[in-house]
């Protein structure tokens, strides 16, 4: 249980930095004058991020939900939410230990990573540094590094023979 602490850590912060990210995207949306916190320079500015078609639905979702009225829709939520449901499920099942939800979320993990990835090159093309994106993608790696080191379990396979306590040596 102990072991999970560190994991925990990390998805309150992510679950904290999300809710910030929600805030700042529903201010924007409501007054697109908004100046958020994080609004550092011309080019650090996570609102330009926010406001851009990737800000919602990871900018997969614009395909589907092409209309401009229901771009901003519950069909199309500010990558915030995303981040709010991911943390909070992660959090909540951080320790129970149980091998496949385990995998499952450890694929998770590595899902959140890439998507990072790609959200990180989207920034690189918009010319913009969003200090509230770049602490989500630091939070991912880190949910991920903790994965990897507390789940020795994933990469061991519990052959349905037991271990014999005492090893017999033949000469």
């Amino acid at each position: 249980m102990n072991e999970c602490k560190y994991l925990r850590f990390w998805c309150i912060l992510g679950f904290i930095v999300s809710l910030y990210a929600t805030y700042v995207e529903i201010n924007l949306i409501l007054n697109s004058q908004y100046k958020a916190l994080c609004d550092l320079a011309p080019k650090i500015s996570c609102t330009k991020a926010f406001a851009s078609p990737y800000g919602k639905g990871f900018g997969l979702l614009n395909n589907i939900v092409s209309d401009s009225e229901t771009s901003s829709s519950v069909w199309n939520p500010p990558n915030g939410i995303f981040g709010i449901v991911y943390y909070a499920v992660l959090y909540a099942t951080a320790n129970i230990n149980h091998r496949s939800l385990r995998i499952l979320q450890f694929i998770c993990c590595i899902l959140s990573n890439m998507m990072s990835i790609y959200l990180a090159y989207i920034l690189y093309i918009l010319d913009d540094i969003c200090v509230v994106c770049l602490t989500i993608y630091l939070i991912n790696f880190m949910c991920l590094w903790e994965m990897l080191r507390n789940e020795k379990s994933l990469w061991t396979r519990d052959f349905p023979f037991p271990k014999s306590k005492s090893s017999t040596k033949i000469d």
